[in-house]
């Protein structure tokens, strides 16, 4: 039995959703993100096979203020976030779960996603006493941190140094044209999510 991928189509399947209302998601999304048509079987293609981002979402020492203003959230929604755009897989504060099992969770997901999730982090990080004044699961922020950023750290160095080697390659106009075209990505994502929750509706 094949692993099942956590992916765009799938969450179309699992919400009963047709073919036809994904391809025509695809085709927005090619659209939205200024591909031309002969890209379709590519967004598809990814939109079939390409996992949800995984998040891993730790609390420091914090009022917890922005979780507070990310469960008010109209648009999108804080459940089509969670159900339909990422994988959740760990914050203490949203998890239904706790205590151990939601720790040793923690730890599943850091080894098995290791350099591929998205490290959220909120608040400070205490460290007079060697961070003892925040500690969750028997553990202080502190070393939950380091563990799971020291795992994150390689992929980023990585990262980085591909962007490097793409920015010295460009004069001064073509890094700022790049960066812009980066924000302009991120908003066009933007745009795209609110197209999906259009077409729920």
């Amino acid at each position: 039995m094949k692993n099942r991928i956590n992916s765009l189509w799938t969450l179309f399947q699992e919400r009963r959703l047709s073919r036809r209302t994904f391809m025509k998601s695809c085709v927005a999304l090619t659209a939205i993100l200024g591909l031309p048509p002969t890209m379709l079987d590519t967004v598809v293609k990814a939109a079939e096979t390409t996992e949800l981002p995984t998040v891993i979402w730790l609390h420091g020492h914090e009022c917890t203020g922005c979780s507070e203003s990310f469960i008010r959230s109209s648009s999108p929604f804080t459940s089509d976030v969670i159900l339909n755009m990422i994988s959740l897989e760990y914050d203490d504060t949203l998890a239904a779960a706790s205590g151990a099992p939601l720790e040793e969770h923690l730890e599943k997901i850091i080894k098995e996603k290791a350099g591929k999730y998205i490290l959220a982090v909120e608040g400070g990080v205490p460290l007079d006493e060697d961070g003892v004044y925040c500690t969750v699961g028997g553990r202080t922020f502190k070393e939950s941190l380091l563990e799971a950023a020291k795992v994150q750290q390689q992929s980023l160095n990585m990262a980085l140094a591909h962007l490097g080697v793409v920015f010295k390659r460009l004069n001064q106009i073509q890094q700022i044209q790049y960066l812009y075209l980066l924000l302009y990505l991120v908003s066009l994502l933007s745009k795209f999510l609110d197209v999906l929750q259009f077409q729920r509706l």
